[in-house]
């Protein structure tokens, strides 16, 4: 059933990262849906998750939580050039000045990793 409070929630899943249809429009399944939560969780938990201030840029806090490798990872997700960036509070810096909401949101529409085939029955 479709509605605006379905809407809403669905907008809220993909705000945080996660992918509710595959490249055709349809959903990708309760078990997905499951295990992309369930990784959510984990992040929460271990406190991975990126905060983002009310114009879209990751919170410099958030940031600074991060590692150096993890910051390098971020910024080449994110397609941030990092060369010139001697420590981390310069990659910190560097990475709260992008509207990480823009970003992350162009990617949406990226497709699935492929499933494998199912196994043939013997």
């Amino acid at each position: 059933m479709h509605s605006k409070v379905n809407d809403m929630a669905a907008d809220v899943f993909r705000s945080l990262g996660m992918i509710l249809e595959d490249e055709a429009g349809h959903f990708v399944g309760e078990e997905r849906l499951k295990e992309q939560l369930c990784a959510l969780a984990q992040d929460l938990e271990e406190g991975k998750v990126l905060d983002t201030d009310s114009n879209g840029h990751f919170t410099r806090t958030s940031l600074s939580r991060l590692t150096k490798a993890e910051l390098l990872d971020l910024a080449e997700d994110l397609g941030v050039d990092l060369a010139g960036c001697k420590t981390n509070a310069e990659r910190v810096e560097a990475l709260s000045s992008v509207d990480a909401e823009a970003v992350l949101g162009a990617g949406e529409s990226d497709p699935l990793p492929e499933s494998p085939p199912p196994e043939a029955p013997a």
